[in-house]
């Protein structure tokens, strides 16, 4: 187990390491990469950026969020987590976010919302499972198709945004471990576990679930269906979204 400490992201050192940590994580581009002024600004707007640090002071993760509103409610936008590659499953991505839902409840903010692609299964299941979000809005090509240097040329940058209700009974369940909420499910909508690899040896494969998981996506929230949850198997390589009534949801809300 990696020791860490979470602390504010202060000096010019640390933003520095931010910025070399994106770079090594995702392998983007310069002109793809959150440069340090934005770091300089969301802490001067009040949402100073969290690391997580060895005992060296060496930049393990860090969250980097934003002032926002969502349909009119005050919010937290989470614009980037970022982790070590090498300590991907060392528990300190949940622990920035844990982090930054403390900063929210702290400043009274009742909504953190962000962005992820809804064919990856691992994130999805990290953000409705674990964190106990649901996910009422997707957007086609969010980020444009143009940038295939972070983005696979021709799938699209389809996202669906996650909406983390800080203080709500669905989360304080979700974060004891438990179920965010019973079963109430209507409908479900299967995704591939690794669409990582289906990326990697089938383009056309890749594009095909983009394209069925969009209309589908689309369909269900159009009827006002929210997405709940994530059940993942793992043997026959495909999990599955459960999508609930608003009414069964309304509790994520509150």
């Amino acid at each position: 187990m990696t020791a860490f400490e979470l602390r504010p992201i202060h000096s010019q050192h640390d933003i520095d390491q931010c910025v070399v940590l994106q770079r090594n994580t995702w392998g983007m581009p310069d002109v793809d990469i959150t440069p340090a002024r934005l770091f300089i600004v969301a802490r001067w707007a009040g949402t100073t950026p969290i690391g997580a640090f060895d005992e060296h002071g060496r930049l393990l993760g860090f969250v980097h969020t934003l002032l926002a509103q969502h349909e009119g409610t005050p919010a937290y936008y989470s614009h980037m987590l970022a982790v070590d590659e090498s300590l991907r499953d060392s528990g300190i991505g949940y622990r920035l976010k844990l982090a930054q839902r403390e900063q929210a409840l702290a400043q009274g903010i009742p909504l953190v919302v962000w962005t992820f692609d809804p064919l990856q299964s691992r994130n999805a299941h990290f953000n409705l499972n674990k964190l106990g979000a649901v996910v009422r809005g997707y957007v086609v090509n969010f980020y444009g198709e143009k940038h295939a240097s972070v983005f696979d040329a021709g799938i699209g940058s389809d996202r669906v945004f996650a909406e983390w209700w800080v203080g709500s009974r669905r989360v304080a369940r979700a974060l004891e471990g438990g179920p965010p909420m019973p079963d109430t499910s209507l409908e479900t909508l299967e995704i591939p576990s690794e669409f990582g690899a289906v990326k990697r040896d089938d383009h056309q494969g890749a594009l095909l679930w983009r394209l069925q998981t969009r209309e589908a996506f689309q369909s269900r929230l159009s009827r006002g269906l929210v997405a709940v949850g994530l059940d993942r198997d793992r043997e026959s390589g495909r999990s599955r979204y459960r999508f609930a009534s608003a009414e069964a949801a309304s509790d994520a809300l509150r």
